[in-house]
């Protein structure tokens, strides 16, 4: 069970970098959104506060989970897929906006 849960991880954190790569797009993407219009409207809780949250989410999570994998390894199971569902969420905003 450990040896899987650790390849779960490894998995993971492979995925959480390609999704990292591509957090930088939206990141520009939501600064300008920031410089063209200074209200909080709607595009800038939708695009700002993901963006902003991804990063600090993957690292908790990621450092939470290996830390604990040996001692709670269900715990640790559930706290590595919190940044995969935001990413399927965030997608399927996405997804549904630009249709």
């Amino acid at each position: 069970m450990k040896i899987l849960l650790r390849i779960y991880l490894v998995i993971t954190q492979i995925i959480y970098i390609f999704t990292l790569l591509t957090w930088f797009r939206w990141a520009m993407l939501a600064l300008a959104v920031l410089e063209n219009n200074l209200t909080f409207d709607i595009v800038l809780w939708i695009l700002f506060l993901p963006v902003l949250g991804y990063p600090l989410l993957i690292v908790s999570c990621a450092f939470y989970s290996w830390k604990s994998h040996n001692q709670k390894p269900i715990r640790s199971l559930i706290m590595n897929t919190v940044p995969i569902l935001w990413i399927i969420a965030h997608s399927v905003l996405w997804l549904n906006l630009s249709t």
